[in-house]
């Protein structure tokens, strides 16, 4: 709970110091590192662990056309 305060904190003081156009590239920035964490995380668990239970399965040619 305190991280997400913050986190609430930290976007508050960048929207007053910053533009916008700086508070889009962050974002963009995060967001990239994210997907490219959990595309790690997916190929690291299949190479690591290929019979646990997923709920669902993701083709590897749908990750290498993104």
């Amino acid at each position: 709970m305190i991280y997400l305060i913050l986190q609430c904190v930290i976007a508050l003081v960048y929207t007053l110091i910053t533009d916008l156009q700086v508070m889009q590239e962050y974002a963009s920035l995060t967001v990239q590192v994210k997907m490219l964490m959990c595309l790690t995380a997916l190929f690291y668990l299949r190479w690591k662990a290929p019979n646990i239970h997923r709920p669902y399965k993701v083709m590897y040619i749908i990750i290498l056309c993104r």
